[in-house]
């Protein structure tokens, strides 16, 4: 996670005078710090589901420790191809903000479908019938 947070800030980060993969320290927590609320946000959300979800409703009854290995590795596939299309257009287009919609719209969808398969929520069973 630590080289993908390197990769975010040299496409998205701002501009010095020595380009370097990782920032300086400085600009790094002005970065962070930016980013606290979002950051408190999904803190906030995560804590939520896992003791609504996880525990509350015993879905720690069925994982295992093969399941909870290979867990992260869809999110993080989805974080490298992320990275690597948000790298293209921002060399296309000059625009660092086209990588950061795109990051942001593959991880609010990857989220919402994760969530709904996660807790096998269908909308086919929202719906009233007459």
């Amino acid at each position: 996670m630590a080289g993908h947070l390197a990769f975010i800030f040299a496409l998205f980060g701002p501009q010095t005078e020595t380009p370097s993969l990782l920032p300086s320290l400085s600009i790094f927590l002005s970065q962070l710090q930016m980013l606290l609320p979002a950051f408190l946000a999904m803190f906030a959300s995560h804590t939520f589901s896992y003791f609504s979800n996880y525990i509350g409703k015993g879905e720690y009854k069925g994982m295992t420790a093969d399941k909870l290995f290979v867990a992260p590795y869809g999110r993080i596939v989805l974080m490298h191809v992320t990275i690597i299309g948000s790298g293209w257009l921002i060399t296309i287009f000059h625009a660092p903000m086209f990588g950061i919609l795109l990051l942001t719209v593959f991880k609010i969808l990857f989220d919402v479908h994760a969530h709904l398969k996660e807790h096998k929520i269908s909308f086919k069973s929202t719906h009233i019938h007459p």
